[in-house]
């Protein structure tokens, strides 16, 4: 049982601000290792795998229809796992608590690292992977629900804001570690075997974090709260976000960048994950656009994938960070750790059918008709953000409580 030290986090007198929000910096930053390893493990493998595809998966070399299938479930396997921790973590964050569901994570995360950095066979990669994306999805809906339950109002979406920076950032910083990699032996264990470091220092860091606010509980089921009128209107607008989030293929280019660019004519690997860097750089340097309205952000995000113009740059300060900015507020207090992971769930099982298809649409559709369909979601996308989404910026979340409890927004 973690036993953080008592720590205030609301002004009384003769305590200086300043220091209660270096305190409050530092909490979130702890949780954040959370999003730095969701980032750095839904990253990494991008860079790993071409290196994987050459020893490895050697000896299907001959058979490229059942390569790409394989690889498809590579990085799939993580994120199935991804949708199961979501599923099962808000559910666990409830009863255990924010910590000791973030340990849970910790543990899963190193475990599966070390697997998939002494995997000899498909399985054990593929068991360390889905070990992996356990962790990921059991951290992806506890952090942005333990920071916003800690944070004061007046600072939630910026502090919230840095959990999604801590992603973008480990996505950039997977890619740094596999370009650094490339040039050891066994590049790839390497690179997906580093992951087991950041938990161990999460989980010493988790002695400081406080116990968010008790949350008082309604009566009845707890399923049955969740078919609550305003807890189903919110639970559209939350599970809607995510799917959209996902389903204009945004991690098409976070998975499968270096064997874009190969197919784009880069042959050597090194230079591939070199370039691999600026869109990742992009990705983590537009997420800090995100201190702004949640619906303008939104609304322009969508549009601009929808044309498919600067994808990356357009995405990461609305579509990616907005979705979980918005599910950590949206719902009451007796029902967001299950809501929470509900809104997981649909992110990761709309990741992993974009994950296990990208590969088979490119073969069947080419480029231009992949990327046709995935505007034509974002185009679909951003008419219903603009139909349902509300602006959540700068209201408590016990006035986003009364707006849907009075039948709206």
């Amino acid at each position: 049982m973690i036993r953080p030290r008592a720590l205030n986090l609301h002004p009384v007198p003769g305590e200086a601000p300043m220091h209660m929000a270096r305190h409050l910096l530092l909490i979130t930053c702890i949780a954040a290792i959370g999003g730095f390893l969701f980032g750095y493990d839904t990253g990494v493998i991008s860079g790993a795998l071409p290196y994987i595809r050459d020893s490895l998966l050697a000896p299907l070399a001959g058979h490229p229809a059942r390569l790409a299938r394989v690889q498809e479930t590579i990085v799939a396997s993580a994120v199935v796992g991804a949708g199961a921790g979501a599923a099962v973590g808000g559910r666990l964050s409830d009863h255990w608590g924010r910590r000791g569901t973030l340990a849970l994570a910790d543990g899963l995360f190193c475990v599966g690292a070390l697997a998939m950095a002494a995997a000899q066979g498909l399985r054990v990669l593929i068991l360390g992977r889905v070990l992996v994306g356990l962790g990921v999805g059991v951290a992806s809906v506890t952090v942005p629900v333990l920071i916003a339950e800690l944070a004061p109002p007046p600072l939630r979406a910026r502090l919230v804001s840095l959990n999604v920076l801590a992603i973008t950032g480990g996505q950039f910083a997977a890619y740094v570690v596999n370009w650094g990699a490339a040039h050891l032996p066994g590049s790839w264990r390497w690179m997906l075997g580093v992951a087991a470091l950041p938990p161990l220092v999460q989980l010493a860091g988790l002695t400081m974090v406080p116990a968010p606010p008790s949350r008082k509980r309604s009566g009845g089921t707890h399923w049955g709260q969740l078919a609550r009128p305003a807890v189903l209107r919110q639970l559209h607008v939350g599970l809607g976000l995510q799917a959209l989030q996902q389903l204009c293929g945004i991690n098409t280019v976070m998975y499968f960048t270096p064997l874009i660019l190969e197919a784009a004519g880069v042959r050597n690997k090194q230079t591939v994950l070199l370039l691999s860097l600026f869109p990742a750089g992009v990705n983590a340097v537009g997420t800090l656009a995100g201190m702004y309205g949640r619906r303008r952000l939104l609304l322009t995000s969508t549009a601009c994938v929808a044309g498919l113009m600067l994808y990356l740059a357009a995405f990461s300060p609305g579509l990616g960070p907005v979705p979980w900015a918005v599910n950590a507020e949206l719902y009451p207090a007796d029902v967001r750790g299950t809501a929470v992971g509900l809104a997981g769930l649909t992110n990761w099982l709309a990741n992993a059918a974009v994950a296990q298809t990208f590969l088979s649409l490119l073969h069947a559709l080419g480029p231009a008709g992949t990327w046709a369909a995935y505007a034509g979601v974002a185009a679909l996308g951003w008419a219903w953000a603009h139909a349902f989404v509300p602006e959540t910026k700068g209201r408590s979340l016990e006035q986003i409580q009364a707006a849907f409890e009075g039948g709206g927004p």
